[in-house]
């Protein structure tokens, strides 16, 4: 049995949502209403509806196969990684912490994920090594267009 592939895609639609809806994230809340946690915006960027609980959130609809499932075991099965990243100094991390800053999401799913996928990169972008093979002013790119923090 082959390993499932990594959700990059999904993980970096999560930031790109935090980071343009900045009031719609706290990392403390599975999800309740319109705000949500990293975990809680995959769900909900995936289709999924959440109950209001915000504590311990389940989806109530959307995908069939994520109805019924804890926000956490939905982000887990939509991303389809292991959502710790051991640390230089032997500590583990975690992506769905209640205590990660929006640059510890960026850190993590880098290093979780990897690169940004370039589905739509310009031509010349080399994706294997995250560089511009042709002059673009790399000082005019969007926040976020590079990397994940």
């Amino acid at each position: 049995m082959t390993a499932p592939t990594p959700n990059a895609e999904l993980a970096y639609r999560a930031l790109d949502h935090i980071d343009a809806h900045p009031e719609s994230w706290d990392q403390r809340t599975w999800g309740c209403g319109t705000v949500a946690c990293f975990a809680g915006w995959a769900v909900i960027l995936s289709g999924g509806v959440l109950d209001a609980d915000g504590y311990d959130s389940n989806v109530v609809a959307g995908p069939e196969e994520l109805v019924g499932m804890t926000v956490e075991a939905a982000a887990n099965r939509l991303l389809q990684a292991n959502v710790w990243a051991e640390r230089s100094d032997g500590e583990v991390d975690w992506l769905f912490s209640a205590d990660n800053t929006r640059e510890d999401l960026g850190s993590l799913v880098a290093e979780i994920f990897g690169p940004r996928p370039c589905s739509n990169c310009p031509p010349g972008h080399d994706c294997e090594r995250g560089n511009y093979a042709t002059d673009i002013d790399l000082d005019n790119v969007a926040p976020n267009a590079e990397s994940a923090s």
